[in-house]
Order: structure tokens, then sequence, then C-alpha cells
């Protein structure tokens, strides 16, 4: 990663400095400004954010836009993970130490996939 400094002092990554910067200019009638969360620069570019409906009505109008999607929430499916793993309950490392008590292990698969 590499640091950008413009003429007015800021400074961080020029995609977030860009993204920051067309949010700034979103019009805030109601009194809820936009809110910067991330800005993703790795597998495609882009950003998440806080947004109004009047917010995202602007922001679609804006040139260069190609996409707008909302939160999305996936559904944890850990219930047939001894069986997906080949784990047998009678024998083996699973039995051995203790069935895995007092350990907690979480992955998580955002779905890209190059």
């Amino acid at each position: 990663m590499w640091e950008f400094h413009n003429s007015h002092g800021q400074s961080g990554n020029p995609s977030s400095i860009l993204y920051t910067s067309t949010l700034k200019s979103l019009s805030s009638e109601d009194g809820n400004v936009p809110t910067h969360l991330y800005t993703y620069k790795n597998v495609m570019n882009g950003f998440s954010a806080v947004l109004s409906k009047s917010h995202l009505d602007q922001l679609a109008n804006i040139p260069g836009h190609i996409a707008t999607y909302p939160e999305t929430f996936g559904h944890l499916h850990t219930t047939h993970t001894p069986t997906f793993l080949g784990l047998n309950k009678h024998a083996g490392l699973w039995p051995t130490g203790s069935f895995g008590s007092d350990m907690i292990i979480g992955i998580i698969d955002s779905g890209v996939w190059p």
C-alpha cells in the first residue's frame, strides 16, 4: 500500500480520498451525513458506506457509478461440521481431544472468488 498526499494535507490511499470526497459532495437535507466505512482495494475497487435513500439516489447519478449493493447477512452453517470434516465420534483425535471442548474456531468466508 502506498500513501498519497495532496495540497490540502490529506493523506492515505488515493481511492479512499476519492470515495470520501465523493461522499462529502452528497447533499444532506435531513442532517444525516454519509459515513465512509471501508475502502476495498483487493479483487475489486469500491467502498462501503452508511447512506440514506437520498444519498443513494445522488450517488447512482454520479458518472462512473457502476453498482450499489445493500448490506446482506449470511447464515451460519455449523450443525453439520463434524460430518463434513469426516470426524468419527468413536475413534481418532476428535474423542481423544474431548470433542474440542473449550475451543471455538471461527472462519468467515465472504464468498468472494477471484
